[in-house]
């Protein structure tokens, strides 16, 4: 998972409190069926009842320092390696990058570093 877009109706880590108006509306936008908002499974994973059933045997939770949405992404990581999910999770964070900066900045070191730690994590 590259930078993941998680929200919550809860703050979660360093997040600003309260999270943003937007978050709701874009939700609204993007599964206007929810009647969970924010806290709907498909967007915060701690609501999640079959999280540790997830079908795969490892994850690579990949952050960004200062991305927006690097707390969620980090709670996820705690989340699963907290459950009773029994595959292996692995956390990865760029120092010093935003949020999808390998696709803006697709030439620079960070980005180099960061798809061959993906394609090491495919490949072992």
């Amino acid at each position: 998972m590259v930078h993941p877009y998680f929200a919550g109706k809860e703050p979660v880590g360093n997040e600003p409190v309260p999270v943003p108006d937007w978050g709701e509306r874009f939700w609204k936008l993007v599964c206007p069926s929810s009647t969970a908002g924010l806290d709907d499974p498909y967007l915060n994973p701690a609501f999640d009842p079959d999280l540790a059933r997830l079908g795969c045997s490892k994850v690579l939770v990949m952050l960004a320092e200062k991305d927006f949405l690097r707390e969620r992404g980090k709670h996820y990581f705690d989340l699963l390696k907290g459950s009773e999910w029994k595959g292996e999770v692995e956390m990865v964070e760029t120092e010093g990058e935003q949020h999808v900066f390998h696709l803006w900045n697709a030439g620079c070191e960070n980005a180099a570093v960061l798809i061959n730690k993906i394609c090491s994590f495919i490949n072992n």
